[in-house]
């Protein structure tokens, strides 16, 4: 309890007269089901994806099986925080993939082990588990499928040693994450499905989404 007139110490501390309008917004979020820290990053991730044109070939369809195995995979890699990027961000950022690259000049997904965070494409599936592999090099439930400490110590060295070689290195954790786990979790993401192997069958020409 304060004296009349005494400033509070803590400013950042909600006072009696926020309570309501917290209490509103948490009823607000569970009637909209809005999930909230990195959960809530992730749901944010696939309402983009609901919108963005990025769906093709193997990622074309994006089911309820498929939303939930995303939701599961994330969960066990260690519940990376997501950040999505327009393109003018990636630029801004000098994070663009090199001329050489398949797709060059557009948007360099990344992962920070500090924050725990993916910053990818909007909407972009590929670049989830492309960054999602490297979550769970750190933080994976199975501690069986983290990286060694080694490996993780030497990898800027060889990257500065040999730049983009490093992704044809079994010795480098870019070729653990890229080669070896996140194959595996896109098969598991994509054959999760009914729709898996009847899709690759049929024509759609017009990129329908189910």
């Amino acid at each position: 309890m304060h004296k009349p007139g005494h400033k509070q110490k803590y400013s950042n501390r909600p006072s009696v007269s926020d309570l309501p309008k917290r209490e509103e917004s948490k009823r607000k979020d569970i009637q909209n089901l809005t999930l909230r820290g990195s959960a809530g990053t992730v749901q944010k991730f696939l309402s983009e994806s609901d919108k963005a044109d990025v769906f093709e070939g193997k990622w074309r369809h994006m089911d309820k099986y498929r939303r939930e195995n995303l939701w599961q995979q994330w969960q066990k890699s260690g519940k990376p925080s997501v950040t999505a990027w327009s393109q003018k961000e990636f630029k801004k950022s000098g994070m663009v993939m090199p001329e050489q690259s398949w797709r060059p000049g557009t948007g360099r997904a990344f992962y920070s082990p500090i924050k725990n965070r993916m910053t990818i494409r909007e909407g972009a599936v590929e670049d989830f588990f492309a960054e999602l592999a490297h979550a769970a090099q750190w933080g994976a439930e199975d501690k069986s499928k983290r990286s060694s400490l080694w490996d993780k110590f030497k990898a800027p060295w060889q990257r500065m040693a040999y730049g983009e070689k490093v992704y044809d290195m079994p010795s480098h954790i870019e070729y653990q994450a890229h080669r070896e786990i996140q194959p595996k979790m896109e098969k598991e993401y994509i054959s999760s499905s009914p729709l898996y192997g009847a899709e690759e069958s049929k024509p759609n020409p017009l990129n329908i989404r189910k």
